[in-house]
């Protein structure tokens, strides 16, 4: 608003001493006389009142004249406005991939903010925070304008981003803010890939084949899993699932097969299918060996076992195991031992025993028999004397 001039005023007095001030506040004007006696009659009139949004000059200006004398001074009164937004980027806005980006806010108000604060998930951007910084700029004395600008697109740099400015003069302060949503747009999607063409699996097992497809909103529409060109189903025999990974843009289609056996062979195939997109796939060749047999009374995995404690602890078992073998040994060892003393002393014994007896039993069983055998023998041959 610009401040009536009357005759009595000079042109310059519409710029003269601004003041800003907080609507519903009291105003303390003062004036100075330079030079000459004091002047008699002092007023202060209103000016102008309406505000013209045209302009960027004064809200309101007061009219200090001197009747007598025809002089003026005017005092420019600036009232404090709240901070609004004006404009800002479109939001949601997408990321493209390798592609710059600015995000803007304008503020207007009174007085105009200082600076604007930009945020990403409630974080605080500094200038060359991954690779963003904010430029600012007046645009009169009406507007604050305020631009983040965003290095080449990459996934990191979705989220919501705000811009947040205050204005403030002693004892009075607004604040404004808005929230941008940023989305990344993934790449045109391409065909799938396998990190391996060829698989090998052993009978009885369980294997998994994985495809890697690349994902938007609107592909693949649908996908499926072939063997030898049958399609396959979820069921006790296959499972099917799919499962995200660390980026939105790609995604893992995998498909499990259970109990292995040489019927199970063959190529392996998952087709991508989207709309107005010609059908993309990528094979794996599935090769089924006989599963080892096991070896030993154990088996293969229990021999492992055995070899591994054994080396392990083997100190410890060979030396139980030799207390053990020498203590059977030598217990063996002293029964054998044992029966041969005894035989030894038995046979000596008896040998001691037999000559001690014979010679006692054969000299008494010597007198013995030949008295006896004398006594008959003498009978016998008295009784044929007899006879004769």
């Amino acid at each position: 608003m610009k401040c009536e001039i009357r005759s009595s005023c000079f042109l310059g007095c519409q710029h003269t001493n601004p003041m800003t001030v907080d609507p519903g506040s009291n105003i303390n004007l003062s004036y100075v006389i330079i030079g000459g006696l004091p002047v008699q009659g002092i007023t202060w009139k209103q000016a102008k009142q309406q505000v013209e949004q045209r302009t960027g000059s004064s809200d309101l200006v007061l009219q200090q004249s001197d009747t007598k004398r025809g002089t003026c001074q005017c005092t420019g009164i600036h009232f404090t406005r709240a901070l609004e937004i004006v404009w800002f980027s479109s939001t949601p806005n997408f990321i493209i991939q390798n592609q710059t980006k600015e995000l803007e806010c304008r503020f207007s108000g009174w007085p105009l903010p200082r600076a604007v604060s930009w945020y990403k998930d409630d974080k605080l951007i500094t200038d060359g925070t991954h690779g963003m910084y904010h430029s600012e700029e007046k645009q009169g004395e009406k507007t604050f304008r305020s631009k983040l600008h965003l290095p080449a697109g990459r996934e990191e740099q979705k989220g919501f981003y705000k811009c947040s400015a205050t204005n403030r003069i002693p004892g009075w302060s607004s604040q404004k803010n808005t929230t941008l949503q940023m989305i990344y747009a993934c790449p045109f999607p391409k065909s799938p890939t396998i990190n391996s063409s060829e698989v090998l699996a052993s009978t009885f097992s369980n294997v998994s084949l994985t495809c890697l497809f690349d994902k938007d909103d609107n592909c693949p529409d649908e996908s499926f899993w072939y063997l030898n060109g049958k399609q396959l189903e979820s069921g006790e025999k296959y499972e099917i699932v799919e499962k995200k990974t660390r980026t939105k843009c790609k995604e893992e289609y995998i498909l499990s097969i259970f109990n292995v056996t040489k019927n199970d062979e063959g190529n392996y195939s998952c087709h991508w299918l989207c709309e107005y997109e010609t059908t993309t796939t990528a094979a794996i060749d599935l090769k089924v060996t006989e599963a080892q047999p096991p070896t030993g009374v154990f088996g293969r995995a229990m021999v492992d076992i055995f070899h591994d404690e054994h080396e392990e602890g083997g100190s410890d078992v060979d030396e139980e195991v030799g207390s053990d073998e020498d203590e059977e040994v030598g217990s063996n060892e002293a029964k054998k031992g044992g029966s041969e003393q005894d035989k030894e002393r038995g046979s000596d014994e008896d040998k001691e025993g037999g000559s001690d007896e014979d010679k006692e039993g054969g000299s008494d069983g010597d007198k013995d028999g030949d008295s006896d055998e004398d006594k008959e023998g003498s009978s016998d041959d008295d009784g044929e004397a007899r006879k004769r």
